[in-house]
């Protein structure tokens, strides 16, 4: 099966769950294969978490074989292997756990590491469109991205990506790629959405996360076309004054999307002079503004519609 993702034509040894498949595919980038992983000699230590598991097992190590490629040891025991050059993949999970709950890790970190060894640089952003361009939603973890993301959606905008927010530069100005139709959300964001924790199938048995597949009804929408970028919408700390939520300049735009790439805790030298040159370039020519949420989820819509409010008062230059 060739499917595609993130700018990318991906055939799959497994099924991949809201990911576009390719009707007629002459070429494939990468190869996602499952099973056992290869034998690369011995491993060289890249980058471990602090934090642990309950049994003292580091939550990621990530580490080197000899030939370059990078081996990815979850503390779960899933488990992956991405060659240096970023065009092949390969899975295992133990017996206890399924193919849902290694995709989670595919579509998020992994495919995320492997745009950048490919050159490209993601945002950890939620995308939605608004007209004929895209947004992206940053911020901390528990901002509220994929939430934001879900909210519009119910008002009917098309949903670009969830998670990764691949840049892809064009002419002077940048468009992004889409992902996977599906956005992943927490119970509490659920409830807050459709009224009960459980409204929305769960991601796998063995985690409380939930998701909302973009083809699951009409009203839903997934973009599958590269859009050109209109701005960022930073999620700042909510609060509950009667006038939020508001939109304003973000006073740091490339500090603050420095911090908010994708697997920036993975580059090395070169990657990291990379990035800073790409996103030298996008905060040229991207606007990036900071929102003020109401604590009160009952005005989300009201986010979303300002959002959108602001998206429209601004000119969008055509990508040349």
């Amino acid at each position: 099966m060739v499917y595609r993702a993130f700018g990318l034509q991906i055939e799959s040894e497994a099924p991949l769950q809201g990911v576009s498949l390719v009707e007629t595919a002459s070429r494939h980038d990468v190869t996602v294969r499952v099973g056992p992983l290869p034998d690369g000699g011995p491993l060289t230590s890249f980058f471990r978490t602090p934090n642990q598991t309950a049994d003292g097992t580091n939550v990621l190590r990530v580490s080197t074989t000899h030939d370059g490629s990078f081996q990815f040891c979850y503390g779960d025991g899933i488990s992956f292997l991405i060659d240096r050059t970023g065009s092949e993949v390969w899975m295992h999970w133990p017996e206890s756990f399924t193919l849902e709950d290694a995709s989670t890790y595919l579509l998020g970190p992994i495919f995320g590491f492997l745009l950048r060894l490919r050159g490209v640089v993601s945002l950890h952003a939620s995308g939605v469109m608004i007209g004929d361009a895209a947004i992206a939603l940053v911020g901390q973890a528990g901002a509220g991205k994929s939430t934001t993301a879900a909210m519009f959606a119910q008002l009917g905008y098309p949903i670009v990506t969830d998670d990764v927010f691949a840049l892809k530069p064009c002419g002077d100005r940048f468009v992004v790629e889409p992902g996977y139709a599906t956005l992943r959300l927490w119970p509490d964001s659920v409830a807050a959405l459709y009224g009960s924790p459980s409204a929305l199938p769960l991601i796998t048995p063995n985690w409380d996360k939930r998701y909302l597949d973009l083809r699951s009804s009409d009203d839903l929408h997934f973009a599958t076309a590269a859009a050109p970028i209109a701005a960022v919408y930073v999620l700042g700390h909510r609060n509950s004054n009667d006038d939020s939520p508001t939109i304003g300049p973000e006073a740091e735009p490339f500090v603050t999307l420095l911090a908010n790439t994708y697997c920036n805790y993975l580059l090395d030298r070169p990657a990291r002079a990379h990035e800073f040159d790409v996103l030298s370039r996008f905060v040229n020519s991207t606007d990036v503004r900071h929102v003020t949420p109401h604590v009160d989820p009952s005005r989300l819509p009201d986010l979303c519609r300002l959002i959108a409010h602001d998206v429209q008062q601004r000119s969008l230059p055509a990508v040349s």
